[in-house]
């Protein structure tokens, strides 16, 4: 799987929290086995590709969104994460076309070609 999303206060957008929520269900996604959670989705991968105003240095720091997203999202559910970008600074002079141009080439390599 992979996503595009902004980051927002720190989390995906609202929608995209609700998809989560409507999709990555017990039965489906995961079950409880005692105490133990197993991973319904083992063997499957994702991708995350984030923009944001902030620095995306404080992502790397201190984890966050990308952070959340590996341990209690996608591993819950038996997915392992194989790459995460983050592009900050949106909203700053840094963000030339050609930047931007740089970044969706980086994303693009980086997808797996569906066959």
């Amino acid at each position: 799987m992979v996503f595009f999303f902004p980051i927002w206060w720190s989390g995906e957008p609202a929608i995209l929290k609700g998809w989560l929520d409507r999709v990555l269900t017990p039965g489906f996604a995961y079950k409880r086995n005692g105490k133990k959670i197993d991973g319904l989705l083992a063997g499957k991968t994702a991708d995350l590709f984030l923009t944001s105003n902030g620095k995306s240095i404080f992502y790397k720091m201190f984890g966050s969104t990308v952070t959340r997203w590996k341990y209690f999202i996608l591993r819950y559910c038996g997915m392992k994460l194989n790459h995460s970008f983050v592009l900050g600074e949106m909203d700053t002079k840094k963000m030339t076309p050609s930047y931007l141009q740089n970044y969706m080439e980086k994303c693009s390599s980086t997808i797996p070609t569906i066959k």
